[in-house]
């Protein structure tokens, strides 16, 4: 009985926590977080005063929508992103030791996002800015992978997943477009009248020779003329 009665004495006084695959522990004793990071495993500790907390490492991913830019003229765009990033497991107590803390995702990688959107799509014309998408998004990718190094946040990916312009420069673009189209068509018209025009002003010579000399005139030569002159000579004979 005292060996059970000690067993269960001694179970008391030890906490146990465990640390999956995929997490990170981190323990504070009495409210001060030890500068270590622990990996996966089982651990024993004195529970009064000490506190185990695990974190997820692994990839996740965060969506924002909606995020407000503008292009190099100027032009403003709605852009919707999607990020997978991971903690960088062996500075976790860097990240949440830091005045950041637990609240990362809204004191660091929103903001972050937002300015790498933003950096990019400034280096694009708004015409240019569908076409070229792959080369924003790694441009976007490059600027948060940078702006998260420091934040012991690692940046795995990044997608655009949707972008929007105003609806006032859609518009423009369709007007413009119209406007194109009626003076390629205008063109075109007037060419064509000209050319009708110009054949209409021109005179046919026709075609003749002489009984007396046998001489021919130089409209003769083509076919047309040749048939002109056959049927003339049928009608004297």
């Amino acid at each position: 009985m005292k060996r059970i009665a000690v067993i269960i004495g001694v179970l008391f006084l030890v906490g146990c926590g465990q640390v999956n695959q995929g997490e990170r522990a981190l323990f504070s004793r009495w409210g001060i977080m030890e500068q270590k990071t622990y990996g996966p495993g089982l651990y024993f500790y004195e529970p009064f005063g000490t506190n185990m907390d695990t974190y997820n490492v692994q990839e996740q991913k965060q969506v924002e929508k909606g995020l407000t830019a503008a292009t190099s003229d100027t032009q403003p765009v709605i852009v919707d992103v999607a990020v997978n990033y991971r903690i960088k497991d062996s500075s976790l107590h860097l990240l949440i030791g830091s005045d950041i803390g637990s609240e990362y995702v809204s004191k660091v990688l929103h903001p972050a996002i937002l300015d790498s959107v933003k950096a990019g799509t400034a280096q694009f014309h708004l015409v240019n800015l569908i076409k070229e998408r792959e080369k924003l998004r790694a441009l976007v990718k490059a600027d948060l992978a940078a702006r998260m190094e420091s934040k012991h946040l690692i940046v795995l990916d990044v997608q655009l997943t949707n972008i929007d312009v105003s609806k006032e420069f859609i518009h423009a673009v369709e007007q413009k477009q119209i406007a194109e189209h009626n003076v390629i068509t205008a063109t075109r018209n007037a060419e064509s009248a000209r050319a009708l025009s110009i054949a209409g002003t021109k005179t046919v010579e026709p075609c003749w020779s002489s009984r007396t000399t046998g001489e021919v005139s130089s409209a003769c030569s083509s076919t047309f003329g040749l048939i002109q002159l056959a049927i003339s000579r049928a009608r004297t004979r």
